[in-house]
């Protein structure tokens, strides 16, 4: 009789071990694969992203491959830290998935000149033009360029003609100072270059004019 009890125990037992890792079986089999809400995510230096992950039965350790590049943080919080691509893996219990971060400059400014000089004389021609090329030193496209002309205090203004031949990077700084009824002297004024793009510093131009007696 106790025999008979001992093998239904057992049996009953294997029964209900068998039931626990079919159940297991099909939870991991069941289970949504996993992965990361953004594959692949662009950003600029100093911008940040909220990256969350999915198929995890808790919350994943994060990491990156490259934190001179992209900083994660244990939520998945993303900070660009500098150029590059680097890879942020969630993994937790045998299970992992990755996105790629990929980092670039934020556009800038970059005249090929920072001061342009010019000479004439009294009632004579105008001084030839001059040109300053103005390139895009970062990664993001450099949109919305415009231009504006401060003149010295105390002087006179307008007798600097001022155009751009685009206002998206590269583009073209034209320059033309007019002698008209200016009286012999030195005369200054600055070209500002400014985009309304965030994180875009305006770069400037120092313009002499230097008109001599006839």
């Amino acid at each position: 009789m106790r025999s008979r009890l001992a093998s239904a125990s057992r049996a009953a037992l294997l029964l209900a071990l068998t039931a626990v890792l079919v159940a297991c079986d099909r939870t991991l089999t069941d289970a949504p694969r996993p992965a990361i809400s953004t594959a692949d995510t662009t950003l600029e230096v100093g911008e940040a992203a909220q990256l969350s992950a999915r198929g995890f039965q808790a919350d994943p350790a994060w990491t990156s491959s490259d934190t001179a590049v992209a900083k994660v943080l244990s939520t998945g919080y993303v900070t660009a830290m500098g150029p590059g691509t680097a890879t942020v893996t969630a993994a937790g219990r045998g299970r992992t998935a990755a996105a790629a971060v990929h980092v670039r400059l934020p556009p800038t400014i970059a005249p090929s000149a920072s001061t342009v000089a010019f000479a004439a004389y009294t009632g004579g021609s105008d001084a030839a033009a001059q040109s300053v090329a103005v390139a895009n030193a970062g990664g993001s496209p450099l949109t919305g360029l415009a231009v504006e002309t401060a003149y010295a205090a105390g002087g006179p203004a307008d007798w600097l003609s001022v155009s751009l031949s685009a206002t998206a990077a590269p583009a073209v700084l034209l320059l033309q100072p007019q002698t008209g009824r200016l009286a012999a002297g030195t005369y200054r004024a600055t070209v500002r270059l400014a985009s309304p793009l965030p994180r875009v510093a305006e770069a400037r131009v120092a313009v002499t004019f230097s008109v001599g007696p006839a």
